[in-house]
């Protein structure tokens, strides 16, 4: 009897417990739902340090939750676009690639990636180095000739020409698309910049014709 009555106190407890982890798991879950809404209502009020600091909130407090995951590409464009703090921005967008299956939000966070690297950092090589794994990964979902014509700039802006050519060609022969022309352009720009006189006229002068005939 006394066995008897251990075993049903345990399992009692046990019950109470499983019912505590329980409400426990639901509050979280609830709590980490109203701190998003929070986020989302002070964006869209245009309150953006109060919603980038609900989002680090909910980092901090729920880091493995899959709402989080949200909430950091979310904090992601508030730091870029809103607060012009490219350097949190990238933080935010390495981890979310970092922590990402394949899809949605890997696939975005690379895009800002190479974007801030590109654009706001002023550190196009290694916007390039995102851009290509973004085309490696996702060029059926991306518009691949845009990110072809950025990597043939970087190298152009580096006067680094001979690799620029071979970014701008592969434009090119993947027309039509709305980039082979200006990219047709660049690689005549190139070789004038090498000075290949009789390629860059042969160039021009079919880019003339090409325009007149259009």
């Amino acid at each position: 009897k006394v066995m008897k009555r251990m075993n049903r106190k345990s399992l009692n407890d046990a019950f109470k417990l499983l019912i505590v982890c329980c409400l426990s798991l639901t509050g979280c879950k609830e709590d980490i739902k109203s701190l998003y809404q929070k986020a989302v209502n002070a964006y869209q009020t245009e309150n953006y340090q109060q919603a980038a600091e609900l989002f680090e909130t909910i980092l901090e407090k729920y880091p493995d939750q899959t709402l989080s995951l949200k909430a950091r590409y979310e904090l992601g464009n508030i730091y870029l676009n809103k607060l012009k703090q490219p350097e949190n921005a990238l933080k935010h967008l390495q981890t979310l690639y970092a922590k990402s299956d394949p899809g949605k939000y890997a696939m975005e966070s690379l895009k800002l990636i190479g974007y801030i690297y590109d654009k706001s950092l002023n550190d196009c090589l290694k916007g390039v180095d995102a851009y290509r794994l973004l085309l490696e990964k996702y060029a059926a979902e991306v518009d691949a000739a845009a990110y072809r014509y950025d990597i043939g700039e970087c190298f152009f802006r580096l006067h680094d020409y001979e690799q620029a050519m071979q970014e701008y060609q592969k434009i090119v022969e993947q027309a039509p698309n709305p980039y082979a022309l200006q990219a047709s352009f660049q690689i005549a720009n190139s070789h004038a910049l090498l000075e290949h006189w009789d390629e860059a006229i042969e160039r021009y002068q079919a880019l003339l014709l090409a325009e007149t005939i259009s």
